[in-house]
Order: structure tokens, then sequence, then C-alpha cells
């Protein structure tokens, strides 16, 4: 299998590594439509429930209006629904990145380091990742069920 036809199956099935230009360019005609019909109605229901459950007018004001101009903009400047999905995608992409770098991250190194380090000092490892080179397999035994139920029940 050569590299083309690989990329070419990869832009056919999820196109991951390049999403911005990927959904902007391959959009079916009049397809714009329908999505800014689906964010606006969205962008109604988040401004509504600002303004009435937690009482913010202003913040659903604001949203009311840019639900306004998704629709619009959707339906009479294809232009400028496109540039606000893909300031959109780029908002989505950078709160992505953020929210990896700034708090996975640091979570990680705060709370499963410690605890891999203190459940190696209690000499502990539930995973039983140490080797042993004198058994003969590392197989777990394993008593099967007294009753076939629990073969058919697989969620």
């Amino acid at each position: 299998m050569n590299l083309t036809s690989i990329q070419s199956v990869t832009q056919a099935t999820w196109p991951w590594r390049d999403p911005i230009e990927a959904s902007l360019t391959t959009v079916a005609p009049g397809g714009h439509k329908r999505r800014a019909v689906i964010q606006a109605v969205i962008l109604a229901a988040v401004a509504t429930l600002m303004t009435i459950v937690w009482h913010k007018i202003w913040l659903g004001l604001a949203i009311y209006s840019l639900s306004a101009v998704v629709i619009v903009s959707g339906f009479l400047i294809p232009a400028l629904f496109r540039a606000l999905e893909w300031a959109g995608q780029w908002l989505g992409r950078m709160a992505g990145i953020g929210l990896t770098w700034l708090m996975l991250i640091p979570f990680f190194y705060l709370c499963f380091a410690p605890a891999r380090m203190i459940l190696a000092l209690m000499g502990k490892d539930p995973m039983h990742r140490h080797f042993e080179p004198k058994r003969n397999s590392y197989w777990v035994d394993h008593k099967p069920p007294a009753a076939p139920q629990p073969y058919t029940r697989q969620y």
C-alpha cells in the first residue's frame, strides 16, 4: 500500500490531522444552511438557559445576538459563516490544547506520580508489573463462574 492511497483513505474516513481546513472545504452544497440552523438553535437554547435559569441577562442577550448573526450569515453571507466556523473551530482547538497542557498534565504529575511513588515505597504493585524470571507463565488463574449468566450479560 503506497503513501497516496493511505492519505486518501485517511482523508475520506476521518481528517483529524487538519480538521479546520478539511471541514470547511468538504461542505455539500447548501450544507452550511443546515449547520447554521442547528448552531443558531443551540445558541438560542444556551442563551435562554443563561437568561432564565441563571439570570445573566446581558450574557443571554449577547448569545442571542450571536445566534442571530449565525443564522443571517448562514443564509445570506456564506463567507462570513465560514469565517465564524473557522474562528469557532480555532477557539475550540486552543481551549483543548490549553486544558491539556494547563490542567491534565499538572494533574497527572500532582496526583498519579506521587500515588505511584507511595505505592512503590510501600512495596505494593497492584498491576503485578514486577519481573519474576522463575515463573513459567504470567497468566493469572481465574476461577470460572458457577452459572453461565455472566457470559450472557455483556454490558
